[in-house]
C-alpha cells in the first residue's frame, strides 16, 4: 500500500514538473505569427558579424501558407521546407541557385546554410530573430536592413568594426562598434544615433594608442553634427570618450547653426562650421567660418574631448 501511495505521489510529481515544463517553453500563435511573413536580415553568423557585399545583405523569409523558406545567402538565392512547432524550428532540404561565387567552401553561405541545417530552436531577443542549437546561437536576424560593417585597423594592429543599421523612412538608427584583438573585447550598441558620415582612427591625446571617432550627422536643414569616442586603453580595452554639445553662451559657438564638418588636422580633431549673424538665412551665413581644435584628456569618469584652440576663418 505504501509503494502504491508513493508511485502514485512520483507520477503527480513528474506530471506537475512536465506541465510546467510546457507552460514555460510555450508561445502563443502572435508570438509564431511575429517571424512569419517577415524579410529577416543576417546580422550574424557563427560568432561573426555579417558584412553585406555590394549592399546585398542575406536575409529570408518564411511564408506560413507554403510553410517554404526562401531568401538570399550572398550570391545564390535559396528555398526550400521549413517545420515551426512552438519554439522549434527545422529547414530543409534546400535547393540554391547556381550563381558561381568565391570562396565556396568556407564562406558566408556555407555558413549560413550549415546554420539553417543545425538550426532546433528559435527566440526573439531585443526584436532580433536567433536561431539555435539547444542554447547555442547558430545566427542572428534584424527587420533592419543595416549597411555593411567596416574594419579599422589601428597602428598597433588592433580591428575596431562598426556598422549602422537604420529602419525605412526613419531618421535615427542603430551603431554597433566591436573590437577584435583587444585584452578585453568590446562590443556595444548605440541606439537612437543619426547616421555616419565619417570615421577617423586617430591618436589625438598622443599617448601611442589610437582612438576611434565616429562622426554623425543629423537630418534637416541644419544637419548637426556629433562624435561617438572611444579611446584605447592602451590595448586591453576600449573606454567612451565625452563629446561636449554646444551650449548656449558658449562664446565658441556663437553664430552656430549646424552645417559643420569634421577632420583630423596635424593630430588633433578639428571642427568647421560656417557663422551666422543676425538675421542670416539658413543657406547664406556671412559670418564666415570658424574652427575649433579639439584635444584628448583623461577625466573621472571617461576621457575628454575639450577645445584648445579657436580660430575664426575668412570666407566659406
Amino acid at each position: 500500500m505504501r509503494k502504491t501511495i508513493f508511485a502514485g505521489s512520483l507520477l503527480m510529481i513528474i506530471i506537475s514538473m512536465v506541465c510546467c515544463m510546457k507552460r514555460q517553453t510555450a508561445v502563443s500563435d502572435a508570438d509564431i505569427h511575429r517571424i512569419q511573413g517577415v524579410s529577416w536580415y543576417l546580422t550574424q553568423v557563427g560568432g561573426s558579424l555579417v558584412s553585406p557585399e555590394d549592399g546585398k545583405q542575406p536575409h529570408m523569409t518564411l511564408d506560413p501558407a507554403k510553410q517554404q523558406v526562401t531568401g538570399f545567402a550572398g550570391c545564390n538565392n535559396f528555398f526550400g521546407n521549413y517545420e515551426l512547432d512552438g519554439t522549434s524550428v527545422s529547414f530543409g532540404p534546400l535547393g540554391t541557385t547556381r550563381m558561381a561565387c568565391p570562396d565556396p567552401e568556407t564562406g558566408l553561405e556555407t555558413k549560413l546554410f550549415e546554420a539553417l541545417q543545425r538550426t532546433r530552436k528559435w527566440k526573439i531577443e531585443g526584436g532580433d530573430l536567433l536561431l539555435l542549437k539547444t542554447d547555442d546561437v547558430l545566427a542572428r536576424f534584424s527587420r533592419e536592413e543595416s549597411d555593411a560593417a567596416r574594419a579599422y585597423t589601428t597602428k598597433t594592429g588592433k580591428t575596431i568594426i562598426v556598422s549602422q543599421t537604420h529602419p525605412a523612412g526613419e531618421s535615427l538608427g542603430t551603431i554597433e562598434v566591436r573590437t577584435e584583438g583587444f585584452e578585453h573585447n568590446f562590443n556595444e550598441v548605440f541606439e537612437e544615433r543619426d547616421p555616419i558620415s565619417d570615421v577617423f582612427v586617430a591618436d589625438v591625446d598622443g599617448n601611442g594608442f589610437d582612438e576611434i571617432y565616429i562622426i554623425t550627422a543629423a537630418a534637416g536643414s541644419g544637419g548637426y553634427g556629433s562624435v561617438l569616442g572611444l579611446a584605447s586603453n592602451k590595448d586591453k580595452s576600449l573606454s567612451m570618450i565625452n563629446f561636449p554639445e554646444p551650449r548656449k553662451g558658449d562664446a565658441h559657438f556663437e553664430g552656430f547653426m549646424g552645417h559643420d564638418t569634421f577632420k583630423i588636422e596635424d593630430g588633433k580633431l578639428v571642427r568647421i562650421f560656417p557663422v551666422y549673424n543676425k538675421g542670416d538665412t539658413n543657406a547664406h551665413p556671412t559670418g564666415g567660418q570658424c574652427k575649433l581644435v579639439y584635444g584628448l584628456v583623461p577625466g573621472e569618469a571617461m576621457w575628454q574631448l575639450r577645445v584648445e584652440q579657436a580660430e575664426r576663418l575668412d570666407g566659406p
